[in-house]
């Protein structure tokens, strides 16, 4: 997920767009991501390491959405 949103925002739409309005695209790409994420995490049961794991992917999602735009995301994901 993270490869894929990379590749199209940063190599697709980045060039293509303003700033404001890459930005723009980035936080409603990001808005959607973690919509569909929460949804899926409350469906689920994690045992520790599964917890651990999904703590740790999490993490990675949200450095790679912070270096592709200027605005915070980390406060979209902390729910």
């Amino acid at each position: 997920l993270v490869h894929i949103c990379e590749a199209l925002l940063v190599r697709g739409l980045e060039p293509l767009l303003t700033a404001a309005n890459y930005t723009a695209v980035v936080q409603l790409a990001v808005d959607h991501i973690v919509m569909r994420l929460e949804a899926l995490v409350l469906q689920k049961r994690f045992n520790q390491l599964g917890g651990l794991q999904l703590e740790r992917e999490m993490r990675q999602l949200v450095q790679q959405f912070s270096a592709v735009t200027s605005r915070s995301v980390r406060d979209k994901f902390a729910r």
